[in-house]
């Protein structure tokens, strides 16, 4: 009875600080103080989301750190930007900024930071507008590879798609490229994390 009784007391002097720590843990990906006053079953619904996002973001950053062995997303994305430079004044532009910070994370995350650094200076006037060239500072700044999970901007691009106007013509354009030329690092980023809304535009026209 008396052991029970200790353990009892262990308990209740260790529930305050496991419950802080939970807290801290939580508030990190948006879980506030004001959620506490929440119904239980409102609770339990806040904290399956928050798990359930940060597992698929976890998920889809571990996708980047699998790659260790083949493709290169610098040589890549250099054919791709060559070859949308054919086609001046094309839609399929729309894709280059998202597609480099996107290459960069993939670096970082496969413990690359020189590479990340070079491959963002060397293409920082895809950056349109100031709030790209916001981001292209903020990706330089980006933490090693075993906390790019804990960054904001990172956690923000990884658990969302880029939406991207696109004619289906182009798209298709665009896909035989990848495929043809064997830009899968590239592909797989494209289906990943850009949302493409079709239409029927002209294509960008090839050039020969």
């Amino acid at each position: 009875r008396s052991l029970k009784a200790a353990a009892s007391r262990r308990m209740s002097e260790e529930e305050p600080a496991a419950k802080r720590a939970a807290l801290e843990c939580l508030s990190r990906f948006g879980y506030a103080d004001a959620h506490l006053s929440d119904p239980p079953a409102a609770r339990e619904r806040k904290l399956i989301d928050f798990v359930s996002v940060s597992g698929q973001r976890n998920q889809r950053l571990g996708l980047h750190l699998n790659l260790q062995a083949g493709g290169d997303y610098r040589d890549e994305y250099g054919r791709l930007l060559a070859w949308m430079a054919e086609r001046p004044g094309s839609e399929l532009r729309r894709f280059a900024f998202p597609l480099l910070a996107h290459c960069a994370i993939a670096l970082l995350g496969r413990s690359e930071p020189a590479a990340a650094a070079a491959m963002l200076e060397a293409h920082s006037a895809e950056a349109r507008n100031d709030k790209e060239s916001a981001l292209l500072a903020r990706l330089h700044a980006l933490p090693p590879a075993h906390a790019l999970s804990a960054d904001r901007e990172v956690r923000a691009l990884l658990s969302s798609r880029f939406p991207v106007a696109c004619s289906s013509p182009s798209f298709e354009l665009l896909y035989d490229f990848l495929t043809t030329q064997g830009l899968f690092l590239t592909e797989r980023l494209l289906y990943q994390y850009f949302n493409i809304h079709s239409g029927s535009a002209p294509p960008a026209q090839a050039v020969v």
